[in-house]
């Protein structure tokens, strides 16, 4: 481990400082390529087959979700129904998982270091990181680039920001500067993995949802369900 000359990026103007136009597809395809070359390594050839447990990694981040969601009902008091019906429908439709990895947890432009070349020099932040589903690290990663037909909507008003809570980065300012065309969309993702896994169905999946949530009387970060387990 050593000093490496680069910067994260939380915003527009962080993008405008250390990727300039002519290096953001690099960049992009940087970013992809480190995390792929970091799914390639096999946990039991590297040392880390102990780093965590390597079954139903998607089931047990639902699981801690859910836990943390019922756990802050009471102090939050707050609870919505969908919550439920989502842990339910998640759990009923996991999809089978291939050989384990080692994930990040939290991977995006938020945890990588830009260098002088506009690409990615290093990963940082590993705190999270365990063994588990690749799939569900590049379906993370891939939440900050909207599929090519949704680049023509207005831009929405971000969440507010909870008091108490850390803030993060700025996407919706970050990502529209980086190329969509060069990163991977969720719709060939799916395209692309449908002969080896299982998609799930969305058959029993409700509608519309109720919204018979009780009064909010607290914003106490509490609130927010946990997004990792190890």
């Amino acid at each position: 481990m050593g000093h490496i000359d680069g910067h994260p990026l939380y915003n527009a103007d962080d993008t405008r400082r250390y990727v300039p136009p002519d290096r953001r597809v690099a960049m992009a395809h940087s970013f992809f390529d480190a995390l792929a070359d970091l799914h390639a390594l096999d946990p039991d050839e590297i040392g880390l087959s102990d780093l965590g447990k390597k079954e139903d990694y998607v089931g047990r981040q639902v699981k801690t979700w859910y836990r943390s969601w019922t756990a802050s009902v009471e102090h939050a008091q707050y609870d919505d129904p969908r919550a439920h019906s989502l842990h339910d429908f998640f759990l009923a439709h996991t999809p089978d998982q291939g050989p384990a990895r080692v994930v990040h947890g939290d991977y995006g432009v938020h945890n990588v270091l830009i260098g002088k070349r506009g690409v990615v020099e290093a990963v940082v932040d590993w705190e999270i990181s365990t063994l588990g589903d690749p799939l569900a690290d590049l379906a993370y990663a891939l939440n900050v680039w909207p599929d090519r037909p949704t680049l023509a909507r207005p831009p929405t008003r971000p969440p507010p920001h909870r008091p108490g809570s850390r803030a993060g980065p700025n996407w919706q300012s970050v990502m529209p500067l980086v190329p969509a065309a060069t990163c991977p969309s969720s719709t060939s993702m799916s395209a692309s993995t449908a002969g080896s896994r299982p998609a799930s169905s969305t058959e029993s999946m409700p509608a519309t949802w109720p919204d018979r949530r009780a009064p909010r009387a607290s914003t106490s970060s509490a609130s927010r369900p946990a997004s990792t387990v190890r």
